[in-house]
């Protein structure tokens, strides 16, 4: 998730042309390799997706590049570190302030939806790798753009992923292992609580409970704990109770912001 992140970026070094590779073949700069197979598929080196030719799709891609280079500490990641300077990505302190179950945000959305598929991407400085993660929306619960609906694919910006860099390297950064347990995973479908970012045309993760098998399972560490001591008032619940408690929790959020007006 994004705000409870902080995630490290990784190094591996192949040679060209390998597509998959073993532990004992990575080196990374900071921590380990995640053995954890809900990301698996981070990990798992791509072949990055081409800068758009498409001027519209281009202005947005350059736009995201700039957006995670700009809380990046790395520099060009298929080049030795640069002495002096760090490596990895804030988004801010974890864990600090209250952390509710259902937080609220400008432009929030509130979504039923599965995962499709996704694109890797290398930023023109090659300081950043990001992951564009396709989501079709099953259902609408809160919407942070008017033009959201049921059935339409949109698009999650995530940091970090693994890309074959133009000089063969297989670089793997913004993974963080302690992190692996929070990762969504392809044909999963989750109830998401999305901040959009109508600028980069898509919508950043904050939140994320497990639908797939018929029971809303939390992915955040504090959602966990929340529902082990019988706390939540989501986490557990089967698919249609957790939703409706959703309903029931966006319904007082409103009343109490209008009564504060």
């Amino acid at each position: 998730m994004r705000i409870v992140a902080l995630l490290v970026a990784a190094m591996v070094l192949i040679t060209a042309g390998i597509t998959r590779t073993s532990a004992s073949n990575i080196t990374r700069r900071d921590g380990q390799s995640s053995t954890q197979a809900s990301d698996a598929w981070r990990h798992a080196p791509q072949i990055p997706t081409s800068e758009p030719t498409d001027p519209h799709e281009r202005q947005v891609f350059i736009k995201r590049s700039l957006e995670f280079d700009r809380t990046s500490f790395n520099g060009p990641l298929d080049q030795p570190p640069t002495p002096g300077m760090g490596t990895g990505r804030s988004f801010g302190d974890v864990g600090s302030g209250q952390h509710p179950e259902i937080p609220f945000y400008p432009h929030e959305a509130i979504i039923v939806g599965t995962f499709t598929g996704f694109q890797t991407y290398i930023t023109p400085s090659h300081r950043s790798i990001f992951t564009v993660v396709r989501v079709e929306i099953d259902r609408m619960i809160l919407s942070g753009n008017p033009g959201d609906r049921e059935g339409k694919d949109i698009a999650l910006l995530l940091n970090g992923g693994t890309a074959i860099f133009p000089n063969g390297q297989v670089i793997s950064s913004g993974l963080y292992p302690k992190m692996a347990n929070q990762t969504i995973q392809p044909g999963h479908t989750y109830l998401l609580v999305l901040e959009s970012n109508r600028d980069l045309d898509g919508f950043f993760d904050e939140k994320a409970w497990d639908l797939t098998n018929g029971v809303a399972q939390p992915l955040d560490s504090l959602d966990v704990e929340r529902m082990k001591e019988g706390k939540a008032k989501v986490g557990g619940l089967p698919k249609e109770q957790a939703l409706d408690a959703v309903q029931r929790i966006i319904e007082e959020h409103q009343q109490k912001t209008d009564s504060a007006k």
